[in-house]
């Protein structure tokens, strides 16, 4: 009888190892996410540009259990606000009108870190480019975000962050992502 319960437990102890073994290769190693964005333009940008809309994509790659590389690339458009007219003494009078749109694209390289199984930070930098009526710039990018995980249960897990994000002279935007890993 000792001999048959000993049997038993050493079949349960092999046969829970296969199981969280199965259960880890599961996990992916490399994730693509997409999804949309909203900000709003800070410091010099929100002296010719107010609220911004967008879309961006990242891929993930694990390389250790709660670290991740990222690979991302954003677009998101600007709108422009009108200005009022001004006089500099010595320079002359300049008109008011409208400033157009923003178009702003990021093409970034980082590094997340899962804090718990729901909470992470991403720390990004790499190039923006920001075109408008006819012009266009290009400049160092650098991002911080801070996001949740939900929908942890669904093959397509969710993510909601807030991000900020810096280019060049500078161009600051402070907004929010949403994200869903396909």
């Amino acid at each position: 009888m000792k001999k048959n319960i000993l049997i038993v437990v050493v079949l349960f102890i092999v046969a829970e190892n296969s199981t969280a073994q199965s259960t880890a290769n599961r996990i992916k190693k490399t994730n693509f996410w997409t999804g949309a964005q909203a900000s709003i333009a800070a410091v010099d940008l929100a002296k010719t540009h107010s609220a911004g809309i967008g879309i961006h994509a990242q891929v993930t790659h694990r390389i250790a259990p709660k670290t991740e590389l990222l690979g991302s690339v954003r677009y998101s458009y600007f709108l422009g606000k009108k200005r009022d007219g001004y006089y500099e003494p010595g320079g002359g009078s300049y008109g008011g009108g409208n400033n157009p749109g923003l178009n702003d694209v990021n093409f970034t390289g980082g590094i997340r870190q899962n804090l718990s199984s729901n909470f992470y930070v991403d720390g990004e930098a790499g190039v923006c480019v920001g075109f408008s009526d006819g012009l266009s710039e290009s400049s160092a990018f650098g991002l911080a975000a801070v996001g949740w995980l939900f929908g942890m249960d669904s093959p397509h897990v969710n993510a909601i962050a807030l991000f900020f994000g810096l280019c060049g002279d500078p161009k600051v935007q402070v907004g929010v992502r949403y994200s869903i890993r396909l």
